[in-house]
Parts: C-alpha cells; sequence; structure tokens
C-alpha cells in the first residue's frame, strides 16, 4: 500500500467572543453562542460535503473527509490558485486560466476548541499564511459583526522561560490575551480578562512592558499564569532580547513555537485517523496544563 510520507500539523486554539452590546446577565449565553457558530459551520460542511466561499474574487473551500470522533473530525481545505494554460489550435497558441485546488488538511476539535492546520509548503507557503486565509474563511462563514473569531497558537511556554534565563538583557515583552470563553477558573487570569471584558466589552487585551536600558524584570511569579493562559491558545507572547555573549537585539516570539502534531502513516484513505491514539494526541495537546502551586 502506498503511504505519503509524514504530515505536520500546526495547532491553534479558537475563540469566538460576543463584541456586541450584551448585557452583563447575558454574557455566558452570548459564548455559547458563539462556541455553537463553529459547530454550525462543522455540521454544516458534514451534511453538505462541502462549504465554498468567495473572498476577494478567489474560491474557498471546506471540504468533509471523515469524522475522527464525536467531536472531532477531518477536513480538506483550499483557496483556489488559478494556473495558465497555452493550448495549440490549428492557427494559434490560445492562453487560458483554470481553477486549481491545492489543499491542506484540517482537523477541527470543538470540544476543546482546537484547530490543526497541515504545513504544507506547495499549499501555502508559510503556516501563517494558511493561517490568516483559514480565519478569513471561517469569519466570512460567520459573517456576523457581533462576534470576533480568533485563532492563536498553543505554544511552548519552557520556550519563554528559556529565552528569559538565556537573555543577556530583557528590552520587552509583549503580551496578547484574548477574552475568556473556555479556560474557566483555571487561570487567575481569565477571571481578570473577564472583568476587563464587563467592563470595556473589548475581545482581547494588549501589554506592552518596556524598558529601554534592557532591564525589565520578568520573574515566574508574576507572570507565569498570565503566560500559560496564552501559551494555551488564550494570546500570544513577543520578547526583546539580547542574548547572552551577543551584542545584537533579537525577538522571539509565540510564534516560533507553536505546538505541532506530526502523523507520519498517513494512509491515502485516512484510515489512521481511526485509531485512538491519534486522538489522545489530539487530546494531549489541547488539555490544560495544571496551574503549579506556588506556595509549594
Amino acid at each position: 500500500m502506498d503511504k505519503s510520507k509524514g504530515h505536520l500539523f500546526y495547532v491553534y486554539r479558537y475563540f469566538i467572543v460576543h463584541s456586541g452590546q450584551l448585557s452583563l446577565f447575558n454574557q455566558q449565553k452570548g459564548s455559547q453562542q458563539g462556541k455553537n457558530k463553529i459547530q454550525f459551520l462543522v455540521s454544516e460542511c458534514i451534511e453538505k460535503n462541502k462549504i465554498i466561499c468567495d473572498i476577494a474574487d478567489r474560491k474557498h473551500i471546506l471540504l468533509f473527509v471523515k469524522n475522527i470522533s464525536e467531536d472531532i473530525a477531518l477536513f480538506k481545505f483550499s483557496k483556489d490558485a488559478p494556473v495558465t494554460r497555452y493550448q495549440l489550435d490549428d492557427s494559434d497558441i490560445i492562453e487560458s486560466r483554470e481553477s486549481n485546488f491545492p489543499y491542506v488538511f484540517v482537523i477541527i476539535d470543538t470540544k476543546q476548541q482546537l484547530i490543526c492546520l497541515e504545513h504544507k509548503t506547495n499549499v501555502f507557503a508559510k503556516i501563517e499564511i494558511c493561517k490568516n486565509s483559514f480565519s478569513s474563511f471561517v469569519d466570512h462563514f460567520i459573517h456576523d459583526l457581533n462576534y470576533t473569531f480568533s485563532m492563536d497558537e498553543i505554544s511552548d511556554s519552557g520556550s519563554f522561560w528559556d529565552n528569559v534565563q538565556n537573555a543577556e538583557r530583557i528590552y520587552q515583552l509583549q503580551l496578547n490575551l484574548r477574552s475568556p470563553n473556555l479556560f474557566g477558573g483555571i487561570y487567575e487570569t481569565n477571571a481578570f480578562l473577564k472583568k476587563i471584558k464587563e467592563l470595556f466589552n473589548n475581545d482581547e487585551c494588549a501589554f506592552n512592558l518596556k524598558n529601554s536600558a534592557g532591564n525589565l524584570n520578568i520573574t515566574k511569579e508574576a507572570m507565569d499564569d498570565p503566560l500559560q493562559y496564552a501559551s494555551s491558545g488564550g494570546g500570544s507572547w513577543k520578547l526583546t532580547i539580547t542574548k547572552k555573549g551577543r551584542k545584537k537585539k533579537t525577538t522571539v516570539s509565540s510564534k516560533k513555537s507553536v505546538k505541532t502534531l506530526e502523523i507520519n502513516d498517513f494512509e491515502e484513505r485516512y484510515s489512521l485517523f481511526g485509531k485512538n491514539n491519534i486522538i489522545d494526541k489530539i487530546h494531549e495537546l489541547g488539555t490544560l496544563p495544571e496551574k503549579e502551586d506556588q506556595n509549594k
């Protein structure tokens, strides 16, 4: 049986936050309605086999492949990339444009609010381009100005602390946090963001800490909770530092430490997606890390 090479998926957490006018009493209801919009996207695609959206004069297609479990489904996602053909007739060479739909695989987990995007450079040169294209597709499908859809990478928080530890100087920390609709009481940051949203009806908070001399003080006691929130897919982080023994400033970010799922023996008929080890891997990637006891 022919088997393709390994397929690499980048893992993201999606949020849908109500950004219209909403009473405090109905905020939880609005959050649930947001989640239902993605569930509707999935169920609609399963029922109709595919969803086609025209965005900037290009067809974007989400095509259903199979259910992996009750909450997880496999799709193909494609953006039309027209190709030029030159056909020879009896008297001339005729130029024509033909539709072309190269695709990547997409895994959607509606329970853990995960989207896994296959990285295939001959379709999307960079994974960030693929992410932005898929996000635009979902936004177009939802088509509701009262809701904001976002996708943020599930990243390795250890990478953040490694860079802090290995930094000679730290000049800047940028932290973007999405308004809560998933994490509940796991993180203290969740309660803070909930209160901010009640006051301002924002869908994102941006924090920018700077020290022009490179003496920014970042401690685990102060930053571990919001960092875990961001790394779990609730936002993103970016550090500007100079590494030990170097003078040039460098920027490191959560976008460079996205968690991945690799499927080595990906059969043409996708039979491996029915096996529990794939489901377990997806659940493991989506599981929120337990908060450390700071009093220990």
